[in-house]
């Protein structure tokens, strides 16, 4: 048995066979055995596959996946040999090796056994192998079993079995230890024996602490003493702890060793590093004797407070709450000789007045203590330094008023820079806050959430308790998340903020998702009291039907697993909060929002829709901070715009400044925002589909003044007089049912009657919303309505409504009848319809469930009869406004003849006109440049040929039939 030498290769491909070049195909063909035998003794088995890749011929392509899983390295040299005569599996026995993956093995175990021979041939027990269930979605397998021996080709006909994992492993145990971040997690409070041990047992025992800017301090207190050296740090009287002893002299000894744990390093694959990096830096450490109170009260946090300078933040990039720990105590033996001064050229001639400047200055309120090596700034013009000491062995030194003038002082040039912190927030530049205590309800949100977290974050014992902000798109969830993030990180709360963009997670596969929101939470842990903000949450935790198992819902149960049980075991016994946003709180995965149970999300707020006083207010608002606002009637746009969120509003004004720009106008004027208003289309439209109604109104229908009339007081007096209905003690009737015989004008009276009031169409044909899947026509009834009230002010025409919503108890389905039960809930549920009005339209009054006609629903009837002779000849005129008639014709005759006649029927009696004059035309000009002229006998020959679509008999019987 001869074996070759090969080079690993990894490959984006995704099966577990391996590939070789063209050349090589010839000694190893496709769907063969091979043997490969690895640098530790180990042996695996794979099959060839055939490959779209360019391998070299030394080269053995595997997948990369698959390669992580049996522990192969890319260009790792191995043997490999033929194998001949590999029997057949009969049967084979494997199990997954987590228990979400057995969980998709079990829900999906058909679709693995019809695709399995697409990703591996050769099995072998005890060899792991990968089966890829959907392109986003594999689950790892081990296996246990091949029947008769091993290894096997498998075939069509050999017996699948699954086994439950014998070792259950999640996905989150597979990540780093989080045994580093002990010193960080919140403990259980010590009984009064185990502290007075502690306290003994060690002289000195290491402190966490919370660093906080020296800033804060003098906000409340003004000028400090001793705030301005650079290595004096504050702390609280209540947090010594023991921390400081009296030397031989009685004095207390106030000198530490400072150790600076740096923030945890994430990799741009979403790593994190298992180790902490440590800095050290002395310290002169200050009492606070009146500390004041802070509204978070840091008291009841394991952590205490260390207020210093701005200096360690920039040299050790840190941020606000990274943690120090003050590890020893160090007596003050640090004589020096000379200090060597390290500073770049240009500040060679100034550099050491100024240091002796800041040492005089500051000796008068104590000792000063320097870090040899650390680059601090000596004055505001940037001159920045640092030093060394002599003897050399010194690290650090204590100066005061005795000794600086003993000291030799020596310059040399040295570029010395102080690092810059790449990481420093970035906070909103203008003050929404002012525009949210007129606007919506955004005030009242703000608040709340502000008192959640800090009650929240004050409590000894702490529980998880999240918060869910729900509002449509673009209705500034995101920006009140800024607003939050703001006034909590900032003095005097100084809250850590992780924000996790949920929409750019979507589509990650599962281990990605899981080791980038770890990432997360170990921040959210090492810089606590923490708040992670989840925004667009639904993109990763959607909610899915339980009785529709697809690819697709099983990888959203199991992401939202994963968040879930990330965010419950990592932040349990933490200071941490949860801020989540979506659009609909219903559609949240159960997984994250279970009807029963503990959830993660407890306290739930909705951004309500902007009403016309809150528009006018954001809308005055954002011109005034972007431009200046001519004399402009702003009333008018947002008495149109019904249904606009935040974002339209701040898209409309930036699109009216955009206009003044281009013509060179220095502000925005009337005809600027009408040319933005007439082609502007809001968020809430987008994924909306409104019908053209065209161009015809009321002007264009003949006939049915009473129902036009009607039409007017239900739709266009509301939008018209808003304060006399605001102010009605009734409901307002919204429901209109439009019945009568088949063409009458019951489509086109609707379509009109949105073009006359101004009003958005949403057409619904009956039959479209009917699906064999249960549950299916009634969600696609509610999507429906709520996209309705999004595009208010709409109507919502349903024609053809007795095809949907006929008598219930007749459907031997059901499907109608959980239909209409639907419809009843919607159309007078607790949710009102204000801006939406329901327009519905049959022919079968009869057929429909007569609770959808009682008051408080579809409670105004409206009957469009057939026309009478003068409504038959308004609906010629108004049909022939663009025919070109002959002299001789008679309207008035042609409607008397066309008795019977619906206004459907009279149309088809000008297009049959139209085409005889054609013909008429054609037969004595082959070339006909302009439209004949209809005369008096093609009108009366279209009567003659043609019949009403109901006769008499017909329509006496269906007249009968309505009035019952």
């Amino acid at each position: 048995m001869s074996t070759e030498t090969f080079r690993i290769k990894f490959l984006t491909s995704k099966n577990c066979f391996c590939c070789l070049s063209t050349r090589n195909l010839s000694k190893y063909p496709l769907r063969s055995c091979v043997k490969v035998f690895l640098n530790n003794s180990d042996v695996l088995y794979f099959s060839i596959g055939p490959s779209n890749f360019q391998l070299e011929d030394d080269e053995l392509g595997i997948s990369s996946l698959y390669a992580n899983v049996l522990n192969l390295r890319e260009n790792d040299l191995v043997e490999m040999c033929i194998v001949n005569n590999v029997s057949a599996v009969k049967s084979l026995t494997l199990s997954a090796t987590c228990a979400d993956d057995y969980e998709v093995l079990e829900l999906l175990a058909e679709s693995v056994q019809n695709t399995l021979l697409n990703h591996v041939t050769v099995v072998n027990k005890n060899q792991k192998v990968i089966i890829w269930v959907s392109p986003f979605l594999h689950v790892n397998v081990n296996i246990d079993e091949v029947r008769p021996t091993s290894p096997g080709h498998l075939e069509n006909l050999t017996e699948v079995i699954i086994k439950p994992p014998t070792k259950v492993k999640t996905d989150i145990t597979e990540h780093n230890n989080m045994s580093v971040f002990d010193m960080f997690q919140s403990r259980v409070p010590l009984t009064n024996s185990e502290y007075v041990f502690n306290k003994f047992s060690k002289e000195i025992e290491p402190q966490v602490f919370r660093l906080h800017p020296l800033d804060d301090l003098k906000k409340v207190f003004g000028e400090i003493p001793n705030s301005d050296q650079y290595f004096n740090v504050f702390i609280r009287q209540k947090d010594l702890s023991g921390l400081l002893r009296k030397t031989a002299s009685g004095k207390v000894d106030k000198l530490f060793l400072l150790k600076v744990i740096v923030p945890p390093y994430v990799s741009v694959q979403g790593f994190i590093a298992e180790n902490l990096q440590v800095e050290t830096v002395r310290v002169q450490l200050i009492v606070i004797q009146d500390f004041f109170k802070t509204e978070i009260d840091f008291e009841s946090c394991d952590f205490s407070v260390m207020f210093c300078h701005q200096s360690l933040f920039k040299n050790f990039k840190l941020k606000v709450g990274s943690k120090v720990i003050l590890y020893s105590q160090l007596r003050d033996t640090s004589s020096v000789d000379s200090i060597i001064i390290l500073t770049k050229s240009v500040y060679l001639n100034d550099v050491e007045e100024m240091l002796k400047y800041y040492l005089a200055k500051n000796c008068k309120q104590g000792p000063v203590l320097l870090n040899a090596d650390f680059p601090f700034q000596l004055d505001d013009k940037n001159m920045v330094c640092a030093l060394k000491f002599e003897p050399s062995s010194k690290s650090y030194c204590i100066l005061d008023s005795d000794n600086i003038r003993k000291i030799k002082y020596t310059v040399v040039e040295k570029e010395v820079e102080i690092i810059r912190n790449e990481s420093e927030e970035q906070f909103i530049t203008f003050n929404e806050l002012d525009v949210c205590t007129e606007v919506g309800n955004y005030r009242q949100i703000f608040e709340n959430v502000c008192n959640i977290l800090q009650k929240s974050l004050n409590r000894n014992s702490y529980e998880l308790e999240g918060i869910v902000i729900s509002g449509k798109s673009g209705s500034g969830k995101t920006t009140l998340l800024n607003l939050i993030k703001n006034k909590l990180s900032d003095s005097p709360f100084r809250l850590h903020f992780e924000i996790v963009n949920c929409g750019t997670l979507k589509g990650k596969t599962l281990d990605s998702l899981s080791r980038m929101l770890y990432c997360n939470i170990v921040r959210a842990i090492y810089f606590q009291p923490s708040v992670i903000l989840l925004d667009d949450l639904n993109a990763i935790c959607g909610k899915v039907e339980r009785e529709i198992q697809t690819q697709e819902s099983v990888v959203v149960n199991r992401s939202s697993e994963i968040v879930r049980d990330l965010l419950n075991i990592y932040l349990t016994h933490n200071q941490i909060q949860v801020i989540a946003t979506c659009e609909n709180i219903t559609q949240i995965n159960e997984y994250i929002l279970p009807a029963r149970g503990k959830r993660v999300l407890w306290h739930p707020f909705k951004i309500e829709d902007l009403n016309q006083s809150d528009r006018l207010s954001l809308l005055r608002f954002l011109f005034s901070n972007k431009t200046n606002l001519d004399v402009v009637d702003l009333e008018k746009y947002t008495s149109q715009m019904d249904g606009f969120v935040v974002q339209d509003l701040v898209d409309f004004t930036n699109k009216a400044i955009f206009e003044s720009i281009k013509e060179g106008c220095s502000q925005v004027s009337s005809i600027h925002c009408d040319n933005v208003f007439s082609n502007f289309s809001p968020v809430s439209l987008q994924n909306i589909n409104t019908h053209s109604f065209g161009d015809k109104d009321f002007s264009d229908v003949g006939g049915l003044e009473d129902v036009k009339t009607i039409l007017i007081e239900s739709l266009l007096w509301p939008l018209q007089y808003p304060h006399l209905f605001a102010s009605a003690p009734l409901r307002l009737q919204t429901g209109v049912l439009l019945y009568g015989p088949p063409g009458t004008g019951k489509t086109l009276v609707a379509g009109a009657a949105a073009k006359h009031c101004n009003l958005r169409l949403i057409a619904i044909k009956g039959p479209e919303l009917l699906s064999k899947y249960i549950g299916a026509s009634e969600q696609a009834v509610r999507q429906i309505f709520e996209k309705a009230q999004s595009a208010k002010p709409c109507i919502l025409f349903f024609d053809e409504f007795d095809s949907f919503a006929p008598r219930r108890g007749h459907d031997s389905t059901g499907v109608t009848d959980r239909v209409v039960n639907q419809l009843l809930t919607q159309l007078d549920g607790v949710e009102s319809l204000s801006g939406v009005c329901v327009l519905a339209a049959t022919s079968r009054p009869d057929l429909l469930d007569p609770a959808l006609l009682r008051p408080g629903r579809l409670d105004k009837q409206i009957f469009c009869p057939f026309p009478d002779s003068a409504a038959r000849l308004a609906i010629l005129k108004a049909l022939s406004k663009s025919v070109k008639f002959a002299n001789n014709v008679n309207l008035s005759e042609i409607a008397n003849l066309a008795e019977n006649y619906s206004g459907a029927d009279l149309q088809g009696v000008l297009c049959t006109a139209h085409l005889a004059a054609v013909e008429e035309a054609m037969g004595h000009d082959k070339e006909l440049k302009e439209d004949p002229e209809i005369t008096q006998e093609h009108l009366k020959d279209a009567i003659v040929n043609s019949r009403p679509s109901l006769s008499r008999d017909e329509r006496a019987k269906y007249e009968r039939m309505l009035t019952k």
